[in-house]
């Protein structure tokens, strides 16, 4: 049952990569490879998926599975992929201080975390995944050996470790990197101030000193972003948005522009 519950949570989570892909590539005019991951999964979707199947198994085991209608299963789905995706958001923000998706200019949302068009999507597929994929993932169980199971979800779970792993090390050492970028702001900008009061400048210092810095910061957010690898690209191409601290001088809105710039898609043109 566990092997069975892993191969949909993958199945769903490529699902779900798959709208994500298609949808914000249609929308944004270029093409975008979705999701948090490198591989073409987004795990957010395999993870209320597999939750719905878990729910259809109890209710199955109790003999209460015909007895739900599909209302009751879309409330499910609404509330707990409303629940789900805001608590994903608000941990991703605070561990890597990025967003990978915004509803802000969607009506009805919360924080631009959720909205009701997406929860009501979410709750819509529950009713689809409960009525017509639980059947056929039981049908999967019992015809499928279930040592092909097992060793199909060992090699799913090892890939998606191993893609876990490369993926968070790359945002760590953006992070570690960001940092340093920003030090050496810090360190030119008290270099600039005692320069300034060495001339007796000091009713310019506050413009000067403000200029100096949003241009340096400027410049070293090209710079990061022209002297990234492919794969660091590719892992914040994904992001939506920055939500660094306000200390962080590096300006993130250039950095991401530059970035998506870096995307052999991207057209310019979009940057209107």
């Amino acid at each position: 049952m566990l092997s069975g519950y892993i191969i949909w949570f993958i199945i769903f989570s490529v699902i779900g990569w798959i709208f994500e892909t298609v949808f914000c590539t249609l929308n944004d005019g270029f093409y975008q490879n979705r999701g948090f991951l490198y591989g073409p999964v987004c795990p957010i979707y395999g993870m209320g998926a597999i939750v719905c199947i878990i729910i259809a198994d109890i209710t199955m085991t109790h003999g209460y599975y015909e007895k739900f209608e599909a209302w009751h299963i879309f409330v499910i789905g609404y509330v707990f992929s409303a629940v789900l995706e805001y608590s994903a958001h608000v941990l991703l923000e605070k561990k890597f201080h990025a967003t990978w998706w915004d509803y802000s200019n969607m009506p009805l949302n919360l924080h631009g975390r959720i909205c009701v068009p997406a929860s009501t999507l979410f709750g819509l597929s529950y009713m689809f995944i409960f009525k017509y994929v639980y059947p056929f993932s039981l049908r999967m169980r019992n015809e499928v050996p279930s040592q092909i199971q097992e060793a199909v979800a060992m090699v799913l779970v090892a890939a998606l470790a191993v893609d876990t792993a490369i993926t968070i090390s790359t945002l760590r050492n953006f992070e570690s990197e960001l940092e340093s970028m920003n030090d050496v702001v810090n360190t030119n900008m008290i270099t600039l101030s005692k320069l300034l009061k060495e001339k007796r400048l000091e009713n310019q210092d506050e413009e000067t000193e403000e200029k100096t810095r949003t241009r340096m910061a400027i410049e070293i957010a090209r710079k990061m972003a022209g002297n990234m690898s492919a794969i660091r690209v590719s892992a914040l191409n994904r992001i939506k948005s920055y939500k660094y601290p306000r200390y962080i001088y590096v300006k993130m809105d250039t950095l991401l522009k530059e970035i998506k710039k870096r995307n052999p898609f991207y057209k310019e043109k979009n940057n209107d």
